[in-house]
């Protein structure tokens, strides 16, 4: 198994990434990378210390997403700020004195988020006054670059609206920021690199369709690209000394900027994989639908799609259908007791589908395509079924016996009322003996009727309408008897 390689910070020898929700640290040539955290959360966004010393990353260790400190050589990590709104790291000070970061704690538009310092020691966050910013670098004389409005352009790929990147430059350290013309596309993640003697602005833009690295001047002439990927985004660059590393499709490269070669670092993670584990849900979370039988004995469930039976609290429960592949939907028990029904989607398209639980074989029904994507059903006491399509539609759907063995065979379908521009309706409710169905119909907004369909009468069957939907009625039933 590969693992996927993410979030690198390049100090000197030392590189740092995210994998196996941990932080990790190998070799800048790559090599058998070693575990940093091993914590409940999962690290993001980690930088490293000019000097090499210290990692700051966003955990929500302590419950809310915030930013922490520790040693590049291990131990515990401190947490620096408590603002519950993930402040992201973007780069230390020059002196190592502060971690610029990016948040929206405390503004009017959380989600347009101001630069900040905080300091490595202790205090509160110290606004910049530089307004809106999701990048920033500094240059090695003071110098400053911002990016504005993006942070990460496989979030946002291609886009070319009114929110695209932008990058604002102060060149020389006094603190006036000179917006960079254009590329007619996005970028993000900014970096100001030094190489031979010559200061570039490197980031990351999709203005060609695939977002790759590209450099500037500080004054926004010379545009070069360094990489010329064509499947997936770069993602995250860092760099230290004129090499650039960035992951890419879950790997991570690294791109001599003096030469403009790019090649992948060979990483060996030496790990369980946890994300490779088989995981176990909780199926009580993740239930759809229950149906109980007519004997009152079991109980059909749907959970994550798929049919279940068995006992209330005796023996195990059986899966019906495919155990892989299909999604189910609205199981339910036949009149019968014999058989259970779904709509299933084998195939490609919604279909009902017939199980005989006592051989567990599969019938879909042929009902000719002539109803849209079934809403509700409810099986009758006998071999009738009621259904609510997204037409808006009542129907009846008669399973035909076929031979003498009496095996359910085909089935046809009689619909009661018309489509309509209307809420669905719904509480579809037999009668004992499975001559009448009454269903609550809504007129309009949050007013309803109740109608009553005499079966008898079928094809066509007779509707009475028992109230006038001046109110919301609803959750019609009979009494056992089948009385009233």
């Amino acid at each position: 198994m590969t693992p996927i390689l993410s979030r690198p910070a390049l100090r000197g020898s030392r590189l740092l990434f995210v994998s196996d929700d941990d932080l990790w640290t190998v070799g800048a040539d790559g090599g058998t990378a070693s575990r940093l955290t091993s914590g409940e959360s999962v690290p993001a966004a980690p930088i490293l210390s000019h000097d090499g010393r210290t990692v700051a990353y966003l955990s929500s260790e302590d419950g809310a997403s915030d930013l922490y400190l520790m040693d590049v050589e291990g131990g515990p990590a401190v947490r620096r700020t408590w603002l519950g709104v993930g402040p992201r790291p973007l780069t230390f000070t020059p002196d190592d004195q502060h971690v610029v970061v990016t948040h929206g704690a405390g503004l009017p538009m959380p989600k347009e988020p101001h630069l900040a310092r905080v300091p490595v020691a202790s205090g509160l966050p110290e606004p910049l006054g530089w307004g809106p910013g999701q990048g920033f670098a500094y240059g090695p004389s003071g110098q400053r670059v911002i990016c504005r409005n993006q942070l990460d352009l496989a979030h946002w790929k291609r886009y070319r609206g009114g929110r695209v990147g932008q990058l604002w430059v102060d060149a020389d350290g006094s603190g006036a920021f000179v917006a960079l013309p254009s590329l007619g596309g996005n970028l993000a993640c900014p970096l100001w690199v030094e190489a031979d003697d010559e200061a570039r602005i490197v980031f990351v833009s999709d203005h060609d369709g695939v977002a790759n690295l590209y450099s500037v001047r500080p004054n926004g002439n010379d545009l070069i690209q360094h990489t010329h990927h064509t499947d997936r985004a770069v993602r995250f660059p860092c760099h230290d000394a004129g090499r650039v590393v960035y992951e890419h499709a879950g790997h991570l490269y690294a791109l001599q900027l003096a030469s403009g070669e790019s090649e992948r670092l060979p990483i060996v993670l030496r790990s369980q994989h946890a994300r490779a584990h088989t995981r176990h849900v909780a199926a009580a979370r993740h239930l759809e639908g229950v149906a109980l039988h007519p004997g009152g004995h079991s109980v059909a469930l749907t959970v994550r799609g798929r049919p279940f039976v068995g006992g209330h609290w005796e023996g195990p429960m059986l899966q019906l259908g495919p155990r892989e592949g299909v999604r189910h939907r609205l199981v339910r028990f036949l009149g019968d007791g014999e058989h259970a029904l779904w709509v299933s989607d084998a195939g490609g398209e919604e279909h009902l589908e017939l199980c005989a639980l006592d051989a567990l074989t599969v019938l879909p029904l042929d009902l000719d395509g002539s109803h849209g994507r079934i809403l509700a059903l409810s099986p009758g006491p006998g071999t009738r079924i009621a259904i609510v399509d997204d037409d808006n539609r009542v129907g009846i759907v008669t399973l035909d016996d076929g031979d003498s063995d009496g095996l359910l065979r085909s089935a046809r379908l009689t619909w009661l009322t018309d489509a309509a521009e209307r809420e669905p309706p719904h509480g579809l409710s037999w009668s004992p003996d499975g001559r009448w169905l009454v269903f609550a119909e809504p007129i309009y907004r949050q007013r309803a009727r109740i109608r009553l369909v005499d079966l008898g009468a079928l094809p066509e069957g007779r509707i009475t309408d028992v109230t006038d939907g001046t109110y919301a009625d609803a959750s019609p039933s009979f009494d056992p008897a089948g009385r009233w």
